[in-house]
């Protein structure tokens, strides 16, 4: 099934970024910031996930930076082109898409994505999404699997496609983790439930 994804995400005005050309003397200075942040804080993501760390006292990462983001900031969806196929591997279809909203029972799509059909925004939030999948994989001998899929990246979509009347329609992926990587920019990903919506 030929479909677009969109992804939901908070625009921000070139001011909201900005920062006092004076905070750090010299580049030097800064780049001995970011080094020092980043020793400090090298086993954030395994101490996160394995529950070690004190996250009570709020032990972030924060690299020495604070970001003053606007509060009324503009949401844009962005989208790729993708096929949808179902767990085994063959052409989903409109009738199987809409029986798994109604069921609202945890669903695995391979979903072929496009890079030449995507946003610019939709491929960095992709990027990050499949690092931070890896990421936190590589600890599954030492906390195990259940430890691992407990904290990985979530992501909803939207879902375009045309049903069989060739008419528009519009669903949400719920909380998708990506189980596999089945070929190039091809993924396993399970969604929690699939739900039909009204409009982007």
């Amino acid at each position: 099934m030929k479909a677009t994804l969109y992804i939901e995400m908070e625009n921000y005005e070139d001011g909201d970024f900005d920062v006092s050309n004076s905070y750090y003397k010299s580049d030097e200075e800064f780049f001995d910031a970011m080094d020092r942040e980043n020793k400090k804080y090298s086993n954030v993501a395994y101490d996160a996930i394995s529950g070690l760390g004190n996250l009570s006292n709020k032990k972030v990462a924060k690299f020495g930076i604070q970001n003053n983001f606007s509060k009324n900031a503009a949401t844009n969806n962005y989208k790729s082109e993708v096929i949808i196929l179902n767990e085994n591997g063959e052409d989903e279809t409109v009738d199987n898409l809409i029986s798994n909203c109604v069921s609202q029972d945890v669903v695995v799509n391979i979903i072929k994505f496009n890079r030449d059909n995507m946003d610019e925004e939709f491929e960095e939030d992709f990027n990050f999404w499949i690092d931070d999948h890896n990421n936190i994989n590589k600890y599954k001998d030492k906390l195990g699997e259940d430890k691992v899929w407990e904290n990985e990246p979530i992501r909803n979509f939207k879902v375009e496609f045309l049903n069989n009347a060739n008419e528009t329609k519009y669903a949400m992926m719920v909380n998708c983790k990506v189980l596999e990587q089945e070929g190039n920019d091809e993924y396993a990903i399970l969604a929690e439930k699939i739900i039909l919506i009204d409009n982007l």
